[in-house]
């Protein structure tokens, strides 16, 4: 999986996060939900690459 970084914005610290622009994650250090603020787009294209290769396959058989 990809990651991108994000500070928590309770305790600052940095987060692997691997979601979609206000998706809800919890914080792994002080447990604290927060909405995910930016665009993760290695995810986007990662997801539209696997449905065009499941495209490809369908059209095989």
């Amino acid at each position: 999986m990809f990651y991108y970084y994000e500070d928590c914005p309770v305790c600052g610290n940095e987060i692997g996060v691997v979601a979609h622009k206000g998706d809800i994650r919890r914080c792994p250090y002080c447990h604290q939900l927060y909405i995910v603020k930016y665009e993760n787009k290695t995810r986007k294209i990662l997801e539209e690459y696997q449905a065009y290769l499941l495209k490809q396959n369908s059209k095989a058989h």
